[in-house]
C-alpha cells in the first residue's frame, strides 16, 4: 500500500481539541479583561459583606463593624462604640488607619459599586445578622464595569448571594 501523508484522526482530534482550549480560556484574556474583573470586584464585595455580617453576629452589643463603599473604593472598619448614624465622611478621603486596617479595596477606572443609585454609603448588621438602614427590607448592589453588570443581593433576614 502506498504511503499518503496527512493527518490521523486522533491527531486531528487533539488540534480540534487545544484550539477550544485556547479559544475558550486563552484567547478572551489576550483581547481584553473579559470580565474577569467584575467577577472578582464582586467576589471580593460579597466575601466582604459575609464578613461584615460575621463579625456584627460575634461582638459585643455596643461595638460595630460596618462596610464603607466610596465607589469604586470599599473597606471594613469597626468602632468601640457604634456611631449614631451612618458616617461616611468622603470629603475627607479614606484615612491612612482605614486603608490599611480596613483592608482598602480599589478596583480600576471605569467600575462602579452603587446601591439605590447611590455610589457612597454604609452597610451595616445587627447581632442576628440583618441588614441594618437602607437595606433593613433588602437591597440590591449593582457591580458595573460600564458593559456589564453583576448583583448581589441582600435580603432582609441577613442571606447574602449573588444574582445571576
Amino acid at each position: 500500500m502506498p504511503a499518503t501523508k496527512g493527518f490521523t484522526l486522533i491527531e486531528l482530534v487533539l488540534v480540534i481539541l487545544l484550539l477550544g482550549i485556547l479559544a475558550a480560556f486563552a484567547v478572551p484574556k489576550w483581547l481584553g479583561k473579559g470580565g474577569f474583573e467584575i467577577q472578582t470586584v464582586r467576589d471580593e464585595l460579597l466575601t466582604r459583606l459575609r464578613l461584615v455580617q460575621t463579625v456584627n453576629m460575634h461582638e459585643p452589643a455596643n461595638r460595630c463593624t460596618q462596610l464603607v463603599v466610596a465607589s469604586p473604593r470599599f473597606a471594613h472598619r469597626t468602632y468601640a462604640a457604634c456611631p449614631a448614624s451612618d458616617d461616611l465622611d468622603t470629603s475627607s478621603g479614606w484615612t491612612p488607619q482605614l486603608e490599611t486596617r480596613g483592608r482598602l479595596v480599589t478596583p480600576s477606572a471605569g467600575m462602579s459599586i452603587s446601591l439605590n443609585n447611590s455610589n457612597n454609603f454604609v452597610l451595616r448588621f445587627d447581632p442576628m445578622g440583618r441588614p441594618l438602614g437602607s437595606c433593613a427590607t433588602g437591597c440590591t448592589l449593582l457591580v458595573s464595569d460600564g458593559r456589564e453588570t453583576s448583583r448581589i443581593q441582600i435580603e432582609s433576614e441577613g442571606y447574602i448571594h449573588e444574582i445571576p
